[in-house]
């Protein structure tokens, strides 16, 4: 600012000395006057802004009026609050005066405040640990009746207790601690007798089924006579006469009250003792402890573990890493044969005692999965080391995920987080993946366009017996590529990151490129010709990897990577969000370096151009080497004298022309060819575009160049009527509407001679184009314009002499 303010000062200066003196030098006697008035100016500025400095000076100035009331009003004020603050401090001091003789009444006052309240905090304290000891005593005394409902629930309250104090940050740790010791304390033994009432009805059933499906609820075991009953306690006599069903629904739900809340297993963790790791030790299994499976799930699941341990670790022979299949099948049959009890059995309780929220097959295969999880960690570094055991691996593991998702309806917000996929995306494994892939795909690729049979239809015999034209038309290689990308697709679509899925949809791009390079070279090395299938092959698979391409683009998958690999390319850009803002683009519409990507594209937008062009390029080029030969055809017709032709009354009936005869059998013959090589798509629009051609074709060089008497013109009439526009008429109900030029210009030349006359004076004479083109239009002429309308009728030999 200090730089800028003699910068702008200098400018005003030599802008008022210009605007002064301008270009006159002579004048510049003027400045000593100029320096007069800007000093008398700055006097009288200064005189302005003098303000007063007290009141006698104000009344004693003469002109008092310059000064307005309020700058005295405010002086005024001043001089009160000097007055009040200088009333303020003697007070304050008086009062000091008057409470120094209370101080040391008042120091023990707080003293002896601090002291009850001390005292008052060691009351609570001590409420509280009788509180939480009174609570342990019925905990035991529970345990002792033999009465776990209420063992559990008072068990339950010391976890309350727990989360109050957590929830309150107190400061009071050992308290804390002494409440967590004995809530671990009282939870290992509950736990082990739950357990084992928990494994002892579950044997009534031969928990767990692992040949076989189980059963989907629990029998009552059939009623023994008296005299065969062993004597018993009463209260193991009324757990043998109840209800399996009611036992189990108390052993679980007991369970689930027994169950460790979070802030009790985060305590554990954040405050590690010596005592409180023995504690945990003793605890059980640390695999269960850690692990989000609810405990009775836990329970469940111990028998199966053990199974899955004692087959698949150690040297067992079901222990062989070239074999993922066994464990990964056996897992998946534990998940079959126990979803019927899980859900019929294990299901209903839950719901009952507030779980809903948890559905118990998932939360049984969660633990399961757990098991494979462990397993692939312990052998993914040495599968790494082979391609094969690696490609083996991911492709069984592959169709474990497509199983628990399609057979046992096991939602995907779990599988993202358990399944053995999550493996398999760490980085060495996604690279190793995708490297395994892409040998895979080049070998593929290769093969597939040195195979015989490339550009031979697939389907062509079964599509020729169904009359299915489009099918028979796409060649082999066309359709291996798309399941190609389809295989791929399925087999990363799962993948728990989309960054991992980005890397495979570049691998899938990389394909598409592939497969186009080659068949650019393919196209190169050959020649078109009208017997050359491999071009139109080459064509027909263009336009249908572009008409998938199209169809995934909308897919909501392919439209979630792209999101996703916006975001990706927008973080990785080295381009800082000032220079994108300068550049008019967004930060998310970074990609390649360059804020060029537009959010409407799709992925496949690039690929279904390049495709497109080689599409476009191949019929243009069939469509041209057809026009040549045609048009080479026709030239005995156009080269006809149309002026010298017999007139129609002369001859009994009009047949074709002899001349049009190659060219009509040629156009037959090509239409034909053309229909039995390329699908109804592209034969539509590219006979569609030969029409237009030829119409424009005929009347340029037949019509507008040509003489006709009334013969010729009939027999031109003949000709396309009767001859030409019928070829077409397989292929549209309205031939002659592709064939407007033609058509119109048939009706120009056998017009009627007064007609004709009249219409030749109205399109030659008329100054005004819209009379002409009125005209024209009644007589059902809309293509041709009034000036080609004027040309067509003066080619008529047919006119009077006197015309």
């Amino acid at each position: 600012m200090s730089e800028e303010a003699p910068s702008e000062l200098s400018l005003e200066i030599q802008h008022l000395i210009d605007q002064k003196f301008g270009d006159d030098i002579s004048n510049l006697s003027e400045i000593g006057k100029l320096y007069n008035d800007i000093l008398q100016r700055k006097l009288d500025l200064e005189e302005e802004m003098k303000v007063p400095t007290g009141v006698e000076e104000v009344e004693g100035e003469q002109n008092v009026g310059k000064y307005k009331d309020g700058i005295i009003n405010v002086l005024e004020q001043l001089e009160r609050c000097e007055n009040v603050q200088t009333r303020k401090t003697e007070i304050m001091e008086e009062i000091d005066t008057l409470l120094n003789p209370s101080i040391p009444g008042c120091e023990k006052f707080l003293t002896y405040n601090e002291e009850i309240k001390n005292q008052e905090r060691y009351i609570k304290y001590m409420k509280y640990v009788a509180k939480i000891n009174e609570t342990s005593e019925s905990v035991q005394q529970s345990i002792l009746s033999d009465s776990m409902t209420d063992a559990c629930l008072a068990f339950k309250r010391l976890i309350t207790y727990h989360g109050c104090l957590i929830d309150k940050s107190t400061k009071c740790q050992n308290v804390t601690l002494h409440l967590h010791r004995t809530i671990m304390f009282w939870y290992r033994i509950l736990k082990d007798k739950l357990s084992k009432d928990l494994e002892n009805i579950l044997q009534m059933i031969n928990w767990p089924f692992t040949q076989m499906r189980g059963p989907d609820r629990i029998a009552a075991p059939p009623v023994l006579p008296d005299l065969t009953r062993s004597p018993m306690s009463p209260q193991k006599q009324h757990n043998a006469n109840e209800d399996p069903q009611t036992r189990l629904e108390a052993v679980i739900g007991n369970l689930l009250n027994v169950q460790l809340p979070k802030h009790v297993r985060n305590f554990s963790k954040t405050h590690k003792s010596s005592e409180a790791a023995d504690s945990e030790a003793a605890a059980g299994d640390e695999h269960e402890e850690n692990s989000l499976v609810l405990l009775p799930f836990q329970i469940m699941l111990r028998p199966l573990r053990k199974r899955f341990h004692y087959h698949f670790s150690g040297t067992k022979e079901t222990n062989a890493i070239e074999k993922p299949e066994w464990y990964l099948s056996q897992v998946a049959n534990w998940v079959e044969y126990h979803s019927g009890f899980l859900e019929n059995t294990i299901q209903p309780i839950l719901d009952k005692h507030k779980h809903q929220y948890v559905d118990a097959l998932v939360m049984f295969t969660q633990g399961l999965l757990q098991l494979v999880s462990c397993k692939l960690a312990i052998d993914i570094d040495i599968i790494l080391g082979s391609d094969d055991l690696f490609s083996h691996l991911v492709d069984e593991v592959l169709v474990f995920d497509r199983d628990l998702r399609n057979l046992h309806d096991i939602p995907t917000s779990l599988l993202q987080v358990h399944s053995p996929l999550n493996l398999l995306a760490l980085p060495k494994c996604i690279d190793k993946w995708l490297n395994i892939e892409k040998a895979w795909a080049n070998e593929k690729l290769e093969n597939l366009l040195e195979a015989p049979r490339s550009w031979k239809a697939k389907f062509a015999a079964v599509s020729n017996l169904e009359d299915d034209v489009d099918e028979s038309k796409v060649p082999e290689c066309a359709e291996s590529v798309v399941t190609m990308l389809l295989t791929v697709t399925d087999r990363y679509k799962n993948l728990p990151g989309w960054e991992e899925k980005v890397r495979f949809l570049d691998f899938q791009l990389s394909i598409l490129d592939d497969f186009r390079l080659r068949i650019t070279q393919v196209i190169r090395s050959i020649t078109c010709s009208a017997s050359d299938d491999q071009t139109y092959a080459i064509i027909n698979t263009a336009h249908y990897i572009t008409t998938v391409l199209e169809d995934w683009a909308d897919n909501l998958f392919f439209l979630e990577l792209k999101h996703h690999k916006q975001k990706l390319m927008s973080k990785s850009s080295v381009i800082p969000p000032s220079l994108v803002s300068l550049t008019g683009g967004s930060s998310n519409q970074i990609g390649d370096g360059v804020g060029k990507v537009n959010t409407d594209e799709t992925v496949f937008d690039e690929a279904i151009l390049l495709y497109k062009k080689i599409f476009q390029d191949g019929i243009e080029s069939v469509e041209l080497q057809t026009l040549t030969d045609l048009k080479t055809k026709c030239y005995p017709y156009i080269t006809e004298s149309w002026s010298s032709l017999e007139e129609p009354s002369d001859q009994v009936t009009l047949i074709v022309s002899r001349s049009i005869c190659p060219f009509l059998g040629a156009l037959q013959e090509r239409l034909m060819f053309l229909e039995d090589r390329f699908t109804s798509y592209i034969f539509s629009k590219l006979w569609r575009s030969l029409a237009e051609k030829l119409d424009i074709f005929l009347f340029q060089e037949v019509v507008m160049k040509s003489r006709f008497n009334n013969g010729g013109a009939a027999q031109l009439q003949c000709d396309m009527k009767q001859n030409m526009f019928p070829i077409f008429r397989s292929l549209t109900t309205k031939p002659d509407s592709y064939f407007k030029r033609m058509k119109e210009s048939c009706l120009l030349l056998n017009l009627q001679l007064g007609s004709a006359l009249l219409l030749k004076e109205t399109v030659v004479d008329e100054e005004d184009n819209k009379s002409a083109k009125k005209m024209l239009a009644e007589m059902k002429i809309h293509l041709i314009n009034p000036k080609d309308a004027a040309t067509i009728l003066t080619r008529r030999v047919d006119w009077p002499s006197e015309i």
